[in-house]
């Protein structure tokens, strides 16, 4: 979830190792965001998944995986199901 940041924000200055500001400027301008944003996004992540082993978030990321074609199935079902009862509407509305 993005955090509304401004100029009255905290403030915290950082020294980068050399590189490392291109490599952020890149994965930013890859993903759509200021530097900021992309530096607040991976900090967020990086606290979210806290104690995670790379294991646990891998688990996690797998079942977020399964559980997204689980549920584009379930729309695929439906919207069949949408389309075959508006069929039959037509048709029954066709013969009188």
């Amino acid at each position: 979830m993005p955090v509304s940041t401004n100029r009255d924000s905290d403030k915290f200055v950082l020294r980068l190792p050399s590189g490392m500001r291109d490599e952020i400027k890149a994965a930013a301008d890859k993903n759509g965001r200021s530097m900021n944003a992309e530096i607040i996004n991976r900090l967020q992540a990086s606290l979210i998944t806290g104690n995670m082993t790379p294991a646990d978030f891998l688990g996690v990321m797998d079942m977020q995986h399964d559980n997204a074609h689980r549920i584009a199935e379930m729309l695929r079902k439906v919207a069949d199901r949408v389309e075959t009862l508006g069929s039959g509407a037509i048709e029954i509305m066709g013969d009188e």
